[in-house]
């Protein structure tokens, strides 16, 4: 036991070496950090993500709620663990980013357009009145509120955009009735969108393929799921309410400024931009290493502090979860079992982070 505990306190020592040598006096000419989605689903995770909080430096979070889970039954409202976590908002003094996900109560939803993770309503004046409760309950503590998430595509809202721009808009209305300070954000760009668009007009000369390739084949730009993106793209663009518009990058931080640059084109000259997720490595694109991946996080930062890029919300403090795949070990430490270990890459934010 005393071999272990010592080869773990080495292991400890040698990390964090590791962990100071990869920043060199880095700078931030604007850029907020925050985090998204780290963990708070109890007691013991929200002590947790205290303690980083605190280490980090950070006030900003980003985190959901969902609709299915706050009115099971019609006009049922079930809000204490939503209040816990609201508490322990106020508690430690955070600016927050609600996702209202794009999912409801089963009652709400139209059962032919319904998936995990998003359908289409049939009671629009039911999701009116919860995102009026839900604001209700909680003045002055939500600053930047958005509906859903990445809904270009299909999958991420399963309804057509109509759908969508119907239910963000009364999200954008009740918002500005009840709490007016509380910006509302246009739900994130995928990054595979913003990358996928940036080849499509030609800004880019590959396009990163499901499998982990690259192709420089435009032709791939006319299939039928890339144009349901564009008209999405258009409909949002010209019918839809919002104060900013959400990015998510991820991986090839050199494209950023490139797809940052593209999309900007579709939104008015004084649209204002977030980054509520953003990390990496790509584990199918790229080869992992716990060094690797806190080098790279030097270069995101860098990255979207250059773009002018004013506040960013790092996805996520803890790895696994509910990642997409090739992102399951983006998080800033391990998560194995009930043992969680500091990674490089946090040293690596905490000195930006500090800079604020």
């Amino acid at each position: 036991m005393r071999r272990i505990l010592i080869l773990l306190l080495l292991l400890v020592i040698i990390v964090s070496c590791q962990s100071r040598a990869i920043v060199d006096s880095p700078q931030l000419d604007q850029l907020e950090l925050g985090l998204s989605f780290p963990p708070i689903a109890n007691e013991n995770q929200r002590s947790f993500t205290t303690k980083q909080l605190d280490a980090l430096d950070v006030q900003m979070i980003r985190f959901a709620v969902d609709w299915r889970n706050r009115e099971p039954e019609k006009g049922e409202y079930y809000w204490e663990p939503f209040d816990e976590r609201m508490v322990w908002v106020e508690e430690n003094d955070l600016s927050v980013v609600l996702t209202v996900q794009s999912i409801g109560p089963e009652w709400a939803c139209d059962p032919e357009m319904t998936n995990e993770i998003s359908c289409v309503y049939t009671d629009l004046e039911a999701f009116e009145e919860f995102v009026h409760a839900l604001l209700v309950r909680y003045p002055g503590q939500i600053e930047k509120i958005q509906f859903g998430n990445e809904w270009i595509s299909g999958f991420w809202f399963v309804g057509d955009i109509d759908a969508f721009i119907t239910a963000n808009n009364i999200l954008y209305d009740v918002t500005k009735k009840v709490s007016p300070e509380t910006e509302v954000v246009l739900g994130g760009f995928a990054t595979g969108t913003l990358h996928a668009l940036a080849f499509c007009e030609g800004a880019l000369d590959y396009i990163y393929l499901g499998d982990g390739t690259y192709s420089s084949d435009r032709s791939l730009c006319e299939m039928d799921e890339v144009q349901r993106g564009y008209d999405r793209l258009y409909g949002v663009a010209e019918n839809a309410k919002f104060d900013l518009v959400d990015l998510h990058f991820y991986d090839n931080a050199e494209d950023w400024l490139v797809e940052y640059e593209v999309i900007q084109a579709y939104f008015t000259d004084d649209m204002k931009y977030i980054v509520t997720e953003f990390g990496g490595p790509h584990l199918g694109q790229e080869d992992y290493s716990d060094q690797y991946q806190a080098e790279r996080l030097g270069l995101y930062i860098e990255t979207l502090d250059a773009m002018g890029i004013e506040e960013a919300y790092y996805y996520k403090l803890v790895e696994g979860g509910s990642a997409n795949q090739y992102h399951m070990k983006s998080g800033l430490f391990t998560n194995l079992y009930l043992f969680k270990r500091k990674k490089p890459s946090f040293a690596v934010f905490q000195a930006y982070s500090i800079l604020e």
